[in-house]
């Protein structure tokens, strides 16, 4: 970044960075920090609420969340300890390093002193010297925390169209379906969760569309209205892998001691 003047498109983000000082106005600073957690893996797409956005910008201002405001806050601050460094490499300045980065390429276009193109490759912008020089920054690679990725629990809308617009009533899976959420939000075991998630409801939806099964138009002595399948079934399987995993030390442990008592006392 040698060279480089201090970048400025309004006053309602001041933030320091390696000895630059940028400040930056609300929707700018907003959509930078946005794409950077984007292009670290951080999350899959763009598409943030107010709130969220309000966490993910402080952030990268502050360098932590006091108190989240939305559902992404409380996953990156009850998950900070797995999120804040991968593979050695620090998120928040990995999140500074990207927006800086892309304000100091702005501001060198600005200035006549990059040119900007579109690598079709790799779907991206590229920079490059008007003076013949090579690509810039923007190819430089970075690290990825698509592994610890934010997702959402996309169960939801299936559990709301049940209790709204489809057409057979399914309280069940809106019972059920709030269960994954919590698996998913607080388990380090979120992948194997949300696979379970998938492969599950497309079998059911599969099995079911054939008539191969039909569930129930109501949970038996429950009364309770379901769907056919119950938008919520995959947290019927996620529970049992919850359960089993819980009681399985309890079991071999009492299973062990009743081994050593009816076990044999030598001489």
């Amino acid at each position: 970044m040698e060279g480089a003047g201090n970048y400025d498109s309004g006053d309602d983000y001041v933030v320091e960075f390696l000895g630059y000082r940028f400040s930056f106005n609300a929707e700018d600073f907003e959509q930078r920090v946005t794409a950077a957690a984007v292009k670290l893996g951080l999350l899959g797409g763009n598409e943030l609420d107010d709130d969220e956005t309000a966490d993910l910008v402080e952030l990268v201002e502050r360098d932590a969340i006091a108190e989240p405001r939305s559902s992404l806050g409380r996953y990156l601050v009850r998950h900070w300890e797995n999120l804040s460094l991968v593979e050695g490499e620090s998120l928040v300045y990995w999140l500074k390093k990207l927006v800086f980065r892309g304000a100091w390429l702005d501001h060198r276009v600005k200035a006549g002193k990059l040119e900007v193109g579109f690598d079709e490759a790799n779907a991206e912008f590229s920079y490059r010297d008007p003076r013949g020089g090579r690509a810039l920054l923007e190819l430089l690679p970075t690290p990825s925390w698509h592994d610890v990725q934010y997702r959402r629990c996309g169960a939801i809308g299936w559990g709301v169209a049940g209790v709204t617009f489809l057409p057979r009533l399914d309280v069940a899976g809106a019972i059920g379906v709030p269960l994954l959420c919590v698996y998913l939000w607080r388990s380090r075991s979120r992948s194997v969760y949300a696979g379970v998630f998938l492969v599950v409801a497309a079998l059911e939806l599969y099995g079911t569309s054939i008539g191969t099964w039909r569930w129930a138009a109501h949970v038996p002595g429950l009364g309770i209205a379901q769907g056919n399948p119950p938008s919520g079934v995959a947290s019927g399987y996620v529970w049992f892998d919850v359960m089993a995993l819980f009681i399985a030390p309890w079991l071999v442990a009492a299973a062990r001691s009743v081994h050593a008592r009816l076990a044999p006392v030598t001489a």
